[in-house]
């Protein structure tokens, strides 16, 4: 009886434990960085009531989330029983509704343009996109749009794909001129300045940051080619960190109940195997799910991206449905002979 009872728990646990994990393991969006003013691989632009946020800062969400909400979800399905099968549904659900709200806000969002970012110790500028593949510039005389650059030094480095220099002129449109000695910008100029000379987004330090900066040693000006949104097309970051509270919530329902359910309902003799099975399903979605879905992230719109992961969660949940049924079917059944 013991191994019959094995053999009809065993792998129906073990087949929705693998699934979920395979298939909730959906990109956890290249939109960390959206926080920043320049939005990268196209990622949804935003804006934190102007106040400087480092890209990787909002990932920091998820962990706080977790924290917090784990505690809570023990205690709540403690006073509320709810089966296993339906906690991991309602993740389901609330996976697809936070892909929803990137979607969103994928929309809601400028369209992002190719852009020059001009970096100093002193401050970021916003140019026009350089004329030209960066790792073909270089000399004197370098084109981003009507602004152009003179720097006899500045050379493509091939590892962190930056074009570099360390003194040169940049000119703009108006006639001013930003010179760079050592790698260090003056600061004669205003942000009217910039903006009247066809700088995008004058992102220079406040002259009191300025004056602690040690200009004893040279430094590097990098240039790179970035997605940029205009600032009054940019969406607040808390549109993200709302999907991040979304998907955490998501991620306790499914992660940790699966994880539960496929040592708990598995037999005895396979409680290792069927744990392990999970864990190898989690390399394997992570493998052949998410790395080529990342990947389309480049070439598709934030609002197009995270609506065809909506999607996706929808199909993902029709087909799960049938599989928790038939579980709780073989759950209740043993329940009933061993009673």
């Amino acid at each position: 009886a013991a191994k019959a009872r094995g053999r009809r728990t065993g792998r129906p646990a073990s087949c929705s434990a693998a699934f979920t994990c395979g298939m909730v393991k959906v990109p956890k969006w290249n939109t960390l960085a959206a926080s920043s003013p320049v939005a990268p691989a196209r990622a949804p632009s935003t804006k934190c009531d102007n106040c400087p946020t480092p890209p990787d800062a909002i990932q920091a969400f998820n962990a706080l989330f977790i924290v917090l909400l784990v505690p809570v979800s023990v205690w709540l399905f403690k006073v509320f029983p709810v089966k296993a099968t339906t906690k991991i549904a309602l993740g389901y659900v609330l996976t697809g509704l936070s892909m929803v709200i990137m979607s969103l806000a994928g929309f809601m969002s400028g369209t992002a343009q190719k852009a020059t970012k001009v970096t100093f110790p002193q401050g970021e500028l916003i140019l026009p996109a350089a004329t030209g593949s960066l790792d073909t510039l270089s000399g004197a005389n370098i084109p981003f749009g009507s602004l152009n650059l003179a720097g006899s030094d500045a050379k493509f480095n091939k590892d962190n794909k930056k074009l570099e220099f360390t003194s040169g002129t940049i000119t703009l449109t108006n006639g001013k001129v930003i010179t760079v000695a050592n790698g260090h910008a003056d600061q004669a100029l205003s942000n009217a300045d910039y903006l009247a000379g066809g700088v995008l987004e004058p992102l220079m330090k406040s002259s009191e940051e300025v004056a602690e900066i040690k200009r004893d040693k040279a430094e590097k000006v990098t240039i790179e080619l970035v997605d940029w949104v205009k600032p009054a097309e940019r969406i607040t970051v808390w549109w993200q960190v709302f999907a991040y509270l979304i998907l955490t919530v998501a991620e306790i329902l499914i992660s940790v109940t699966g994880l539960e359910l496929a040592f708990v309902a598995s037999p005895p003799t396979m409680k290792s195997f069927v744990t392990g099975c999970w864990l190898a399903v989690v390399f394997l979605a992570n493998l052949l799910i998410n790395a080529p879905i990342t990947r389309l992230y480049p070439k598709m719109s934030p609002g197009v991206y995270f609506a065809m992961l909506a999607g996706a969660m929808v199909v993902i949940l029709l087909i799960f449905i049938p599989i928790a049924i038939r579980f709780n079917k073989a759950m209740e059944a043993d329940k009933a002979k061993t009673t």
